[in-house]
């Protein structure tokens, strides 16, 4: 099943409010992309993906929440 372009939207939407989340995070703790990758492992490509919210993986979200003395969790919420 392929999902509609509405809730492709709706993914890409979350994806980028947890990637601009993530580079505020980054930002406030005053690492560079660089030092960011360093200390997570996760490459720097990566992590500008995650940060523009074109890529997501739950893995790597959550070294990065780590890294930035940040707890990474999820909610499921009915919507209707």
């Amino acid at each position: 099943m392929n999902p509609t372009k509405n809730t492709t939207d709706k993914l890409f939407l979350m994806r980028r409010i947890i990637g601009l989340e993530l580079r505020l995070l980054r930002t406030e703790k005053k690492l560079t992309l660089s030092e960011a990758a360093h200390q997570s492992g996760v490459s720097i490509k990566n992590i500008k993906l995650i940060e523009s919210g074109k890529s997501f993986s739950l893995h790597k979200v959550a070294i990065l929440s780590a890294i930035y003395e940040h707890e990474l969790r999820f909610e499921l919420i009915k919507t209707s």
